[in-house]
């Protein structure tokens, strides 16, 4: 007899746990985007530089379309609908310290993670955009997150995102140099090629000679 009060407890405390986390599930994230007509290299050194010129350190590249290019055939897929598809990690110590002091889970939006991606079906046309913060807010964090939700959409609304020869060269040359920070096998030629890949990114943006 002593079971079925305590099914009846188990059934209501199962209840109350879905009552509170369905909310949360159902919470869908807004997505800030814009589209350019450029092409991705440019993109990709355009959204560089908008990091970099902050302040910013980026601390992590990742080239997700070519992940999906070479993994498809290990999970039996085709290839994937991205002729590029990139993202960008990073973060802000003065907002996030912002953030967190608002409410502790905050940690979770750390770091931010701007995107890019060029369709298969749509070459030309790429997508640049960030997952809004704002929309996941509670009350005490709204004004912290969207102080973020601004600074990112800076970053993805940047005029010089595209370019011409100019940024392409740039590119290659920045793209030469980080090769050389990889592979070279003296120590103080990594590091220079590493300070110089640096110094060309913040350079170029300085000096507002980047194409618009």
């Amino acid at each position: 007899m002593n079971s079925i009060p305590r099914t009846i407890a188990a059934a209501s405390l199962a209840a109350l746990t879905c009552t509170a986390v369905v909310p949360a599930l159902a919470e869908v994230a807004a997505v800030y985007s814009r589209n350019v007509q450029a092409d991705f290299d440019s993109v990709r050194f355009g959204v560089e530089s908008a990091i970099v010129d902050r302040g910013y350190v980026i601390d992590y590249h990742a080239r997700v379309g070519e992940m999906l290019d070479r993994t498809a055939a290990d999970v039996g897929a085709d290839e994937s609908p991205y002729r590029h598809a990139e993202t960008w990690q990073f973060c802000s110590a003065t907002l996030s310290r912002r953030m967190m002091e608002a409410d502790p889970a905050n940690v979770a939006f750390c770091p931010y993670v701007v995107f890019a991606y060029e369709m298969r079906t749509d070459p030309g046309t790429v997508f640049v955009g960030f997952r809004e913060l704002r929309a996941q807010a509670g009350e005490d964090s709204s004004g912290a997150l969207a102080a973020v939700d601004r600074e990112l959409a800076e970053i993805v609304d940047e005029e010089e995102l595209t370019g011409g020869d100019f940024v392409r060269t740039m590119k290659m040359l920045i793209d030469l140099l980080r090769q050389v920070a990889k592979v070279s096998p003296s120590a103080s030629v990594r590091s220079a090629a590493s300070r110089a890949v640096d110094e060309a990114i913040r350079g170029v943006v300085a000096d507002g000679s980047a194409p618009g």
